[in-house]
C-alpha cells in the first residue's frame, strides 16, 4: 500500500519548512502515524535541524535531510561542530552534484546514512536490485525491483578531485554573500538578505526578499527589468502545488509559501563573479527601486 504524502508550509522569509508547520499539517490532516519527515536546506542554510531531530524522536519516525544545496555546511550542537551529512541527527542525508552546485560530478548525487538497515537496502536498490553471492561471485539473484542508480567511476573521480576545493569554493561564495549584504544594507526598507554571519552554511543561493507592496510592484516586473540589463535572477522555487500534476491534489494554499514565492528572488552567485559584475547587479537593483519611489 502506498503511503500518503503531505506538503507543509514554509517560513515566509527563509523558504524552509519548520517543525511547527509540520505539527500544524498533522493536526489539519488528522494524520495518525508519520513515517518520515523530509526537510530541505534551501540555499545551503541550515535551519531547525536539531528541532526536526527532536520532532522525529517525538513522532517516532524517520528524518531525511535534503542537503543538495548544503554540502560543506556545518552546525553546532552542545558546543560541538558537525558537518551536514554526518547523520548524527538524521537517518538519511542526500546531496546533489549537478553542474551548478558548489562542487560537481557533472551530474548525479550521493546518499549517506549511519543506518546499517538503510545502507544494506540502498546498496541493493542502486544496482538493479541484484544481490550477489559473497563466495561465488558468478551467482546472483534479484530480490527487489530497481534500476541502475550508480554514479559512474569517471563522475566519482571528478567529484573526489572537487572535494579538495570545497572549503575554497564555500569561502568564495561566503565572500560574495557578504559583498551583496554590504552593498544592499542601505536598502533595508525595500530588500532583505537573511543574516547568516554566525552560521557555517553552504551559500549555494543568495536569496533576496523584496517588499513589493512598498514598491507597488511584483516579481515579474523586477525580473523583466533586470533581464533588460542582462541580469538573470531565478525564482527558486515555484511551489509544487502550482504545477499541473499537483494542482488537483493540493487545493489549499500555503500562506508562508505564497509570501516567500511572491517576495523572493535568487541573485547571481558563482565562483568567478567579479566585484565589478556584483556592483553592476546591485546598481541595477537600486535603479529599479528608484523608478518605483
Amino acid at each position: 500500500m502506498w503511503s500518503k504524502n503531505f506538503l507543509v508550509d514554509v517560513n515566509p522569509v527563509a523558504g524552509q519548512m519548520t517543525p511547527e508547520k509540520v505539527l500544524e499539517c498533522i493536526k489539519l490532516n488528522k494524520i495518525k502515524k508519520v513515517k518520515a519527515i523530509i526537510t530541505m536546506y534551501l540555499g545551503g542554510y541550515i535551519e531547525n535541524n536539531i528541532n526536526f531531530y527532536n520532532l522525529k524522536k517525538k513522532l517516532n519516525c524517520y528524518l531525511i535531510e535534503d542537503a543538495c544545496h548544503a554540502i560543506g555546511a556545518k552546525y553546532r550542537y552542545k558546543n560541538k561542530e558537525y558537518y551536514i551529512g554526518s547523520c548524527k541527527h538524521s537517518d538519511i542525508c542526500v546531496f546533489s552534484f549537478h553542474a551548478v552546485k558548489t562542487i560537481t560530478t557533472a551530474e548525479g548525487g550521493m546518499l549517506v546514512t549511519n543506518s546499517k538497515f538503510f545502507s544494506k537496502k540502498i546498496k541493493v536498490l542502486r544496482n538493479h536490485g541484484i544481490i550477489k553471492d559473497k563466495k561465488k561471485y558468478w551467482k546472483y539473484d534479484i530480490k527487489l525491483t530497481s534500476f541502475n542508480y550508480r554514479l559512474s567511476d569517471i563522475n566519482c573521480s571528478l567529484g573526489i578531485s572537487q572535494l579538495k576545493k570545497l572549503d575554497k569554493f564555500i569561502n568564495r561564495r561566503k565572500k560574495i554573500y557578504n559583498e551583496y549584504k554590504n552593498k544592499l544594507k542601505n536598502l533595508k526598507e525595500y530588500v532583505k538578505i537573511n543574516n547568516y554571519n554566525n552560521k557555517i552554511n553552504g551559500f549555494h543561493l543568495i536569496i533576496l526578499n523584496i517588499n513589493f507592496n512598498k514598491l507597488n510592484s511584483n516579481k515579474d516586473e523586477i525580473l523583466k527589468f533586470l533581464n533588460k540589463y542582462n541580469i538573470f535572477p531565478q525564482y527558486h522555487f515555484l511551489p509544487l502545488y502550482k504545477f499541473s500534476f499537483h494542482k488537483k491534489k493540493y487545493f489549499n494554499k500555503f500562506k508562508g509559501t505564497e509570501e516567500y514565492y511572491k517576495s523572493s528572488i535568487s541573485l547571481p552567485i558563482y565562483y568567478d563573479l567579479s566585484k565589478s559584475d556584483l556592483s553592476y547587479i546591485v546598481k541595477v537593483i537600486k535603479k529599479f527601486i528608484q523608478t518605483k519611489q
